[in-house]
């Protein structure tokens, strides 16, 4: 299953970014997106096992 691999890929990607050259700002922000996000990801498996 995909979904948690990137499930922790997304929930560290504020710290991340910063490593290959990312403005901390926008990392900041980017990792605050991310976080919001998740949930979707968990339903959208869901979704696509029943289409």
């Amino acid at each position: 299953m995909i979904c948690p691999p990137i499930y922790i890929l997304w929930s560290f990607l504020g710290r991340l970014l910063p490593l290959v050259g990312q403005d901390s700002r926008i990392s900041h922000e980017a990792g605050k997106y991310a976080l919001w996000l998740i949930p979707g990801l968990f339903s959208l498996k869901l979704l696509t096992r029943f289409l």
